[in-house]
């Protein structure tokens, strides 16, 4: 990866080095930078001082001044398509006013506000979500020194930590990538952070929602296990081959198409089908056959009122009866 084409997220608890690992992305891939501005909040130091009184006016400045930079600086850089690296994505603000607004009635006001603003909010391409345990998190924030989070307490950063991790077992928002920083660190060791790039980061111009080649690498009694790209696995029940007979015709080695639904789920999955990608396939061809009004072979499977199901290519087709010029057995 040379250069950067994507809006790439990065995400985690306080602590875990979204910014500092941004930093680094962006000015590796030459990408533009877009990081959020906690230091002209007004109310976090008073916030972390006392967060019951405080929370609500600093959670609102945040997600005002968090809306206003997506679409001053996101929105307009994506219709550009630049690639860009953030240290935060738009949904974080929802997470922690989920358990720092304790007045039903003020919770209530700021999820109406930000319910209107969401729907105007553009989709990271990635969201990288880096992972620690809450001491390593403590460790960090003590190094860095800030002077307003001094007062942040343990028991404070491990309900942030919870909280993500929970927000992450259920996003499907799109491509997830998930890294453990227990035992990395991008600043110091500039290995981490290579390794990060050319392994985890290969093959992350693949796109959701199109046919790729895969190589098998494995077939069971229940699966066929391919390699889609950049140690990427992905496991297709063995029913999605058996229209054909196709099953005793692969083996290991073999090269086929599958249409990749998802990218890397947070069990480190990435979600394919062999099914989809045949039928996706046949509809092209369709669609090419229907411009250039070539004829095609297809067998009548079934009558329905004012025509029959014809199966071309593999796909249900309606034929109309008055298309038909031979007389059907009855």
């Amino acid at each position: 990866m040379k250069e950067l084409d994507i809006y790439i997220a990065i995400e985690g608890p306080i602590g875990v080095g979204k910014t500092s690992l941004a930093k680094l992305i962006a000015d590796k891939l030459n990408a533009r930078k877009v990081f959020e501005k906690f230091e002209e909040n007004p109310f976090l130091k008073d916030f972390y001082d006392d967060p019951e009184s405080n929370a609500f006016q600093t959670q609102i400045f945040f997600l005002l001044q968090r809306y206003q930079q997506q679409q001053k600086d996101i929105r307009q850089l994506n219709l550009l398509q630049k690639g860009v690296v953030t240290d935060y994505m738009f949904e974080k603000d929802r997470l922690f006013a989920d358990f720092t607004l304790n007045s039903e009635a003020e919770f209530k006001l700021y999820s109406h506000v930000a319910d209107i603003l969401e729907k105007d909010i553009v989709k990271p391409d990635l969201v990288v979500y880096l992972q620690a345990d809450t001491p390593r998190l403590m460790k960090n924030i003590k190094k860095r020194g800030r002077d307003f989070e001094k007062h942040v307490t343990q028991d404070y950063i491990n309900q942030v930590n919870e909280r993500y991790q929970e927000f992450f077992v259920n996003y499907e928002e799109g491509p997830l990538l998930i890294i453990n920083t227990n035992n990395i660190d991008f600043v110091e060791n500039s290995e981490d952070f290579e390794n990060l790039l050319n392994e985890d980061f290969k093959g992350r111009k693949l796109k959701e929602n199109q046919i790729i080649k895969a190589q098998i690498t494995e077939i069971t009694k229940n699966f066929v296990v391919v390699d889609c790209k950049a140690k990427m696995e992905g496991m297709i029940p063995v029913e999605e081959f058996k229209n054909d007979d196709e099953l005793s015709k692969i083996k290991v080695g073999s090269l086929i198409d599958v249409y990749l639904e998802r990218i890397e789920s947070f069990k480190g999955e990435i979600i394919i089908s062999r099914d989809k990608a045949r039928k996706m396939k046949a509809w092209k061809k369709l669609e090419k056959v229907f411009e250039t009004q070539e004829e095609m072979t297809g067998y009548i499977t079934g009558k329905v009122k004012g025509g029959f199901i014809t199966t071309v290519e593999g796909l249900p087709c309606f034929m109309p009866s008055s298309q038909i010029d031979v007389r059907p057995l009855k």
